[in-house]
């Protein structure tokens, strides 16, 4: 069991920020409350899927915990969790050997930490990086801007970066509002990152972009309201469409990305018009989605990668298949 931990940790890290979000979103309200917030520290825990480490970051702080297997079995689902243990003695070793496809196309153990030297290095180099289309620079950045956006606070310990004191970081984040022009950043950088292989950049656009809503200023035009939660859905189903040919992982983000479309329509659920609202977005939503996958044909026919890649190959299937099997019949 402890192996699939590390496995389905790994897997979730491109949301894992989402985690601090669910502690902190405004209860439904009207339209003109929903965007306040109240003040609050900021807390980050990303598990280390190398070491069994949470390293808990606190304003300037960072620390290195040791992660009890109760608190890890609260952070996964429990159709995981009993799915694993039933799987992992009839195909002995293969969890171990999905977790290194799953670092290829998400993120490894090291940047699930936050210790990687993408997320270490000096920003200008990392920039750099990305302008030459390394996929790690690409998906660092990409998620950092995304961050930045949201919350208006840097999420990695760059070495040219200023620290700031936990008072400073909460004043900030009071304050802040979703910075659309960032957020539209940061979706370049995913959107290249997920086209090179890391297909984890649509998921993470679509928990990170939800995670924002409830910052959206109060007089932000309701045009751009709807077409930011119309391309959360459609990234959101993008994810899914990408992973067609390996059900596991399309099983994985449903699950997880349905969360995400919940969050996004948090804020506006008891508004009178809220029906209309929806709907107006998810037509929107239809339209976003097939120009996004317009765009994720056009490039990934450019670079010679397939459309629907195929990442369960080989021994993998037959376990892989168990797992889904599994995990269907529990819920």
């Amino acid at each position: 069991m402890k192996k699939i931990l590390i496995l389905l940790v790994s897997l979730l890290v491109i949301i894992s920020i989402v985690y601090f979000w669910q502690q902190s979103e405004p209860t439904p309200q009207k339209k003109k409350e929903a965007f306040q917030e109240p003040a609050q520290e900021l807390t980050q825990e990303v598990a280390s899927a190398s070491d069994l480490t949470v390293s808990v970051e606190k304003g300037a702080d960072k620390e290195e915990k040791p992660v009890t297997e109760k608190k890890q079995v609260t952070n996964i689902y429990p159709a995981f969790r009993d799915c694993s243990e039933q799987v992992d003695q009839q195909y002995p070793g293969m969890d171990i050997e999905l977790y290194k496809v799953m670092s290829k196309v998400y993120s490894d153990g090291e940047m699930a930490a936050g210790i990687s030297p993408y997320q270490t290095m000096p920003t200008a180099s990392l920039k750099s990086l990305a302008e030459a289309d390394d996929v790690d620079a690409l998906f660092v950045l990409g998620t950092e801007i995304m961050w930045l956006a949201s919350t208006g606070l840097t999420i990695n310990n760059h070495s040219d970066v200023p620290r700031l004191s936990s008072e400073e970081r909460k004043e900030i984040a009071k304050n802040h509002k979703l910075d659309l022009e960032l957020l539209e950043q940061g979706e370049d950088y995913l959107f290249r990152a997920a086209t090179l292989g890391r297909l984890g950049g649509f998921a993470e656009y679509a928990s990170l972009a939800s995670a924002g809503v409830s910052r959206l200023s109060e007089d932000t035009d309701e045009k751009k309201v709807q077409k930011l939660i119309a391309k959360i859905l459609a990234y959101s189903e993008l994810a899914r469409e990408v992973h067609r040919e390996d059900g596991i992982m399309q099983e994985i983000m449903k699950s997880q990305l349905e969360s995400v479309e919940r969050r996004a329509f948090k804020p506006f659920v008891e508004n009178d018009d809220f029906k209309v609202f929806k709907a107006n977005v998810q037509e929107r939503a239809d339209y976003e989605f097939e120009e996004l996958f317009r765009r994720w044909k056009e490039r990934r026919n450019y670079h010679g990668l397939p459309v629907h890649p195929k990442f369960i190959t080989g021994d993998l299937v037959e376990y892989s298949e168990a797992m889904e099997a599994c995990y269907k019949l529990l819920n």
